[in-house]
């Protein structure tokens, strides 16, 4: 694999409506050179977003 393919894992704790917006950033096109799996969220809140 070579280093331009690696990609990052990332887990975001607290699942608010920041944590929300920081994740449309990663998954949307113009961002794209982040190159992230995001692996999960935890949030002890339900109602988060």
């Amino acid at each position: 694999m070579k280093e331009t393919d690696k990609r990052l894992n990332v887990a975001f704790v607290g699942g608010g409506a920041g944590c929300k917006a920081i994740m449309e950033l990663i998954l949307c096109d113009r961002f794209s050179e982040l190159k992230m799996n995001i692996l999960g969220v935890a949030s002890r809140n339900p109602e988060s977003p």
